[in-house]
């Protein structure tokens, strides 16, 4: 099983106010954690309630769902509190998507939790240079592009609304990972350059998912490249691949 124990110190090396909250390196759930990607939620906490109100409900879980809740909470206040390296029950039931196959968000996804109520509260400009700086050093370690970041509503969307646009300020997810492009071109992502590309020949047993895992690509990705309009695949097929 993977960890991220090296959040904190990537986030302070991006400028980020950070907080690491006790224990945070060895705390997990039992089971796969090989994360590839990151889910943006909200926490739905009350506005009024302090900078960060969730914190002991994402360590300690709540009845039925036992904790850690995410790896990272962001507070009112802009700070960065890292709380797991481990595996967190965040994503729940959903997907398939981004490359990740249905149910399997706990397994491969980073959640980063944001205080905000959902319902009207404002997202400043601060908090939401804070989600882009986070999501960018993310995936900056992950050696992820943003099109591995998705909301909590994109992965289950019969189920959460979060980050809910009825809250102030907040861009459409496109918007975010767009936003979130732009720092990680400052931030020198290796992806973001003009790629090299490679050929590989499809063998037996071969899927596009894993051809695309093996080349940190998404299968959308994988498909555009190679002007693809299904994901079959057939063997002795030549697909164009990043490097």
């Amino acid at each position: 099983m993977s960890t991220v124990p090296w959040m904190a110190d990537a986030f302070r090396s991006n400028g980020l106010k950070v907080l690491e909250v006790a224990g945070w390196k060895t705390r997990g759930r039992p089971g796969t954690f090989e994360p590839r990607g990151v889910v943006f939620h909200h926490t739905a906490s009350g506005k009024h309630g302090g900078s960060a109100p969730s914190l002991g409900t994402v360590l300690k879980g709540r009845p039925g769902i036992p904790g850690p809740l995410c790896h990272v909470l962001i507070g009112r206040d802009l700070t960065v509190r890292t709380i797991a390296a481990g595996r967190a029950n965040h994503a729940g039931a959903g997907g398939p998507l981004i490359g990740i196959t249905k149910d399997a968000g706990n397994s491969f996804l980073i959640g980063v939790e944001v205080e905000n109520d959902g319902v009207g509260e404002l997202w400043t400009p601060g908090l939401l240079e804070t989600c882009d700086t986070v999501f960018a050093t993310l995936l900056l370690g992950l050696r992820r592009q943003p099109a591995m970041l998705i909301g909590h509503k994109e992965w289950a969307p019969k189920r959460k609304i979060d980050p809910a646009r009825t809250t102030a300020g907040l861009p459409t997810m496109d918007q975010v990972r767009a936003r979130v492009t732009a720092r990680l071109t400052t931030m020198g992502h290796p992806d973001l350059r003009a790629p090299s590309l490679g050929v590989v020949v499809v063998k037996a047993g071969d899927t596009l998912f894993r051809i695309a895992l093996q080349h940190r690509m998404s299968v959308a990705e994988l498909m555009k490249l190679n002007g693809l309009s299904t994901t079959l695949i057939r063997v002795g097929q030549k697909l164009k691949v990043r490097r």
